[in-house]
């Protein structure tokens, strides 16, 4: 039996809805210029990410991708920002969850030969204009295991800031992250 969960949903003004979610049995169709066409472990949770036309006849799915690692992977908030990138946060236990080499943390702090902690995560997909696709712009882990997203806002200049819980401090100052991150 397919499972799947919409955590997080966010429309915009113009007839968009973008939907994050997690997929356990089963899968989502991905579109041709997905991030991640397909399901990077077979055995586990993965993340997704949905772009919907509100405005169109029969709501379709523009854009839809999948988002993880070699592990489980939850994906609960989705946002935004006023250039059209996409913010999206919750946790993974994927060694390999996408990241970038500029990130705050490009590795979970509990990294073993396959897999991570229970950290939470921070991607940016950006937008492209020619193929009009989303990107991975930038990826990271924030730094606490375990740790428990449970807010995602878009600031004043499209920074995005999370909120929730964590089992230690080992969280990164404000203003060291790149793009700069709020976090609360």
């Amino acid at each position: 039996q397919e499972q799947r969960q919409h955590d997080g949903r966010h429309q915009d003004n113009q007839g968009q809805a973008f939907v994050a979610g997690t997929v356990g049995l089963g899968t989502i169709t991905t579109t041709p210029d997905a991030f991640q066409p397909a399901r990077q472990d077979a055995c586990c949770t993965d993340g997704y990410v949905m772009r919907v036309d509100t405005s169109a006849s029969g709501f379709p799915v523009v854009y839809a991708s999948f988002l993880g690692g070699s592990s489980d992977d939850h994906v609960f908030g989705i946002r935004r920002a006023t250039n059209g990138d996409l913010f999206v946060t919750r946790t993974s236990h994927s060694a390999a969850f996408p990241t970038t080499p500029s990130a705050y943390a490009p590795t979970s702090p509990q990294v073993g030969p396959e897999e991570g902690g229970h950290d939470t995560f921070l991607v940016k997909l950006g937008l492209t204009i020619q193929p009009r696709e989303y990107q991975l712009i930038f990826g990271t882990w924030l730094g606490a295991v375990p740790s428990q997203p449970s807010s995602l806002v878009v600031l004043p200049g499209d920074t995005p800031a999370v909120a929730g819980t964590a089992s230690d401090l080992a969280l990164p100052a404000p203003g060291s992250l790149f793009p700069p991150v709020g976090l609360v």
